[in-house]
């Protein structure tokens, strides 16, 4: 009879769970990407169609999805981090895919305010930000949840900062608040990232709730992908007069 050798188990399990880290971080993935290419359609069919437009203002009157675009992701968003538990997979994967068009709807009227826009070069330079903090998260020894206080404070402030930049444009503090918000989610990115590492490694895909984590993991990246190309968008494009 043959004997099993002791060392083939743990190998099997290693194997075995970098097969489930490889799985989630595709389905994380594959999330954000397909929320970016809804987000994208949106901006493309609202910008572009007069039907599409319309929906959003009647003689320049703004309709109720011009609302619902504005605050709907946030009202989402919160949902779907606070109320995971509680809903199912494709309860939550409808509940995304709403997110990401409402974002590219807000994006389609919020972007039209800029002018002679190099908005695809601050896209590009957006998608390689953005990598960089992924390869920095992923590769990197440091344990970047010590920045995690910095960061939250940073942002915290802001947000206190932020109705002082749109009421009183004349201190003049628009290009330093965007690049506070370039380092704030450049850094939230890379942290992001090495969060989602170690939770890829201790991750079992055989587990119900292993997807969901995906979509919530997705949704994280996504929003600070957003929130690094608002920022940049801020501070190379002028507004019209």
């Amino acid at each position: 009879m043959e004997h099993q050798n002791p060392d083939q188990a743990p190998a099997a399990a290693t194997v075995t769970g970098d097969d489930d880290a490889r799985k989630f971080m595709t389905w994380v993935f594959v999330w954000m990407f397909f929320a970016l290419a809804i987000s994208s359609a949106c901006i493309y069919a609202f910008n572009t169609f007069d039907y599409c437009s319309n929906l959003l203002f009647v003689k320049d009157t703004p309709t109720a999805l011009f609302y619902i675009a504005l605050i709907g992701p946030f009202i989402l968003s919160f949902i779907i981090r606070k109320r995971i538990n509680g809903i199912s997979y494709a309860g939550l994967c409808i509940l995304f895919v709403i997110y990401a068009a409402l974002v590219g709807t807000c994006f389609s009227f919020i972007l039209v305010i800029f002018t002679d826009s190099p908005t695809l070069a601050i896209f590009l330079a957006a998608c390689l930000a953005f990598g960089l903090m992924a390869v920095i998260g992923f590769f990197t020894k440091t344990d970047l949840t010590q920045t995690r206080p910095i960061l939250t404070f940073m942002l915290a402030g802001l947000v206190f900062v932020a109705p002082l930049v749109f009421l009183f444009p004349r201190l003049d503090m628009s290009f330093w608040f965007s690049l506070a918000g370039v380092v704030v989610f450049l850094g939230l990115s890379a942290f992001h990232f090495q969060d989602l590492s170690d939770t890829a490694d201790g991750i079992d895909m055989n587990d119900p709730s292993a997807k969901k984590m995906a979509i919530l993991c997705s949704l994280s990246l996504y929003v600070d992908f957003v929130n690094l190309f608002i920022f940049l968008v801020r501070m190379f494009i002028r507004t019209k007069d």
